[in-house]
């Protein structure tokens, strides 16, 4: 069956609500409803907190790798931006949480930088950085009226009214959206890529543009940091299966396990992730050639029950199609078949909509879409 991502999602549908007879289909990749991996977003926070990874990463996407952020001039600041919008005199509570945020000295001002882990597509993203990006300035603002009004030295009375003065200045918000996703980004980076332009008005309309890094497509980012370079370059290897040039570039090779926990929670493998987390607890040095013999056998494995279980999809939706054909009833088919009628029910509708090839491959992706509106 053709169509990797389309039978993921029938997978996953299946084995929420068929029984296939003996066997329970997991969900895709290697993650069992068993294995305790740590949370990337957690596992990330803790990397990117360590100012050395933080300018690193910055230097590389803002700076081309010169080494503009030096990680002693860093300063972690609270990353709770949430605050209450008014209008009209109603306030509206906004919650909000950057990952990681620092400030950076710059002469005798600061810059703030923000980061924010993101392992899903968001087709609001630029809207939502945005958002927090507002909040940071309209924060400092709020500041600086607070000292202004308890020091009541204005030069004007639009200064005394706006309870900001005409020298004051914000200092500027850099966020940073690093995306760690398997799939390729297809989602906006742009405010304007969200809205629907009347023509002639584009160029009326102000625009944002959205920091975003993808991980699997950073091979060109020029990093100085170790840590961060082999953190990366090891999550595009496993994202394209290169399991081979992974065990000859890093065959002799001992890292920080920091990275393992990192590579191993965001790609989600848990072989890396448990034995990583399990070195760093006792303080040793992490070889990714050891994990990687594993997982490479466990995905051998992994391959042979996954062909069972297609096969096993397959063979469900053939005999409900002969049961079909038979004019036996969905609720008829589904009890001769001891299965659930709420999914014989949504077969019989994929087949009815494929009649009259019933084109296999479209029953699936029809099955899938069901997967997704049901649940």
């Amino acid at each position: 069956m053709k169509g990797k991502g389309t039978y993921g999602e029938l997978k996953r549908y299946f084995s929420q609500e068929c029984n296939c007879g003996t066997i329970i289909i997991e969900s895709e990749g290697t993650i069992t409803s068993n294995t305790e991996i740590p949370k990337p977003d957690i596992v990330l926070k803790e990397f990117w907190r360590k100012n050395e990874h933080f300018a690193d990463l910055f230097n590389a996407f803002l700076f081309k790798g010169q080494q503009v952020l030096k990680a002693g001039d860093l300063e972690e600041t609270d990353t709770d931006i949430s605050g209450i919008l008014k209008r009209n005199d109603l306030g509206k509570a906004y919650q909000k949480s950057l990952d990681v945020v620092k400030k950076t000295a710059h002469g005798v001002d600061f810059v703030i930088l923000g980061l924010e882990n993101q392992e899903k597509i968001h087709y609001a993203m630029p809207l939502r950085i945005l958002q927090g990006d507002v909040m940071l300035y309209l924060q400092e603002c709020k500041d600086i009226q607070k000292i202004n009004g308890e020091q009541n030295q204005y030069s004007s009375t639009d200064e005394y009214l706006s309870r900001f003065k005409k020298t004051d200045r914000l200092h500027p918000v850099i966020t940073l959206c690093v995306y760690y996703g398997e799939k390729d980004w297809d989602g906006p980076r742009y405010l304007t890529d969200m809205l629907k332009i009347p023509e002639g008005y584009r160029t009326l309309v102000s625009d944002y543009k959205m920091n975003l890094l993808e991980i699997r497509k950073s091979d060109q980012l020029l990093f100085s940091d170790p840590d961060v370079e082999n953190a990366f370059r090891l999550v595009r290897m496993i994202y394209n299966r290169q399991f081979s040039e992974i065990n000859q570039l890093y065959q002799n090779f001992e890292m920080n396990p920091e990275i393992g926990l990192m590579v191993g929670s965001v790609t989600k493998t848990p072989k890396i992730a448990k034995q990583a987390a399990a070195i760093k607890a006792e303080g040793g040095r992490f070889n990714m050639c050891t994990a990687m013999k594993e997982l490479e056998q466990e995905l051998k494995q992994e391959g042979k029950r996954e062909g069972k279980r297609e096969g096993m999809i397959l063979k469900l939706i053939s005999l409900v199609m002969r049961k079909a054909a038979k004019g036996y009833t969905p609720a008829q088919t589904a009890d001769m078949l001891e299965e659930d009628p709420a999914l014989i029910r949504r077969i019989y509708d994929a087949i009815e909509q494929t009649a009259p090839e019933h084109d296999m491959e479209k029953i699936c992706e029809l099955l899938a879409e069901a997967s997704r509106i049901y649940n």
